[in-house]
């Protein structure tokens, strides 16, 4: 199957806040970009264990569960708060006109 672009953010917009995060119906997911070294790092930002809504730190790279505290490391995805083996869905990235659109395959 062809990749398929699902747009997320302005590009501008992710500079200022240093991560946006959307509900991408057609993904049925949703998806938090952060700006780390200038890159641009896209992952789904619900919480594996029920769901629960992510805070973000960027001092820490990590993603943090508001309702059971389980954290993850936003570059690797995996879970560095308890013994989860999982790791958060990475979703590839490109820009074009300043719009940032996240990439699927499925």
């Amino acid at each position: 199957m062809a990749l398929q672009r699902f747009p997320l953010c302005r590009r501008d917009e992710l500079e200022r806040s240093r991560f946006v995060t959307r509900w991408l119906s057609d993904l049925r997911d949703e998806v938090t970009a952060v700006l780390l070294d200038g890159r641009i790092v896209a992952r789904s930002s619900v919480c594996p264990h029920f769901a629960g809504e992510f805070t973000v730190d960027l001092a820490a790279r990590r993603f943090r569960c508001k309702w059971h505290a389980w954290e993850f490391d936003i570059e690797s995805g995996r879970c560095v708060s308890n013994g989860f083996k999982g790791c958060l869905r990475r979703y590839e990235t490109d820009e074009h006109d300043g719009m940032v659109a996240v990439l699927y395959d499925g």
